[in-house]
């Protein structure tokens, strides 16, 4: 009664904070005492030497089976996604008369550029030359540099 006393009247505690403070206590005494009852059941007898064999032989095995494991983040095991397009053969896109799909297999050509391209076909009639394709809107001197290759004027 005097400690409740003590807490009540020295640090002004109310009695629900009371309630809060034993139990809290009663809880750290219990971990305490399980922790101690457990510390002292596990110990193995001191007159019987740790068999490090027994473990040894469980790592061994562990071991063994993390190697044949594939491990998924190694780069030898990650596949790049092939959303690449198949590039055509050089000068095998006659660009007077490729079609939408034909167009698009060009790298740097998507639906929106290959629509563009057929649409200044049709509007100005067929290219006279590679460099013509700068006319169309959006394909600057690096664009048709990487074309280059791949398209003809026939």
């Amino acid at each position: 009664m005097r400690i409740a006393s003590f807490f009540r009247d020295r640090l002004a505690f109310t009695p629900n904070e009371m309630k809060a403070v034993v139990m809290l206590s009663a809880t750290f005494l219990i971990g305490l005492g399980i922790r101690w009852f457990q510390s002292s059941s596990s110990r193995p007898p001191e007159d019987r030497p740790f068999e490090y064999a027994r473990d040894d032989s469980v790592f061994a095995a562990r071991s063994r089976a993390l190697i044949e494991i594939p491990v998924l983040d190694h780069p030898k095991n990650l596949q790049r996604p092939t959303s690449r397009k198949p590039t055509p053969a050089p000068l095998s896109v006659n660009i007077n008369t490729a079609s939408k799909d034909q167009l698009m297999r060009l790298s740097g050509i998507g639906e929106s550029y290959a629509m563009r391209i057929i649409q200044y076909r049709e509007e100005n009639g067929p290219f006279a030359t590679v460099n013509d394709l700068q006319k169309v809107r959006g394909i600057g001197p690096k664009k048709l540099e990487r074309l280059r290759p791949y398209v003809t004027v026939k």
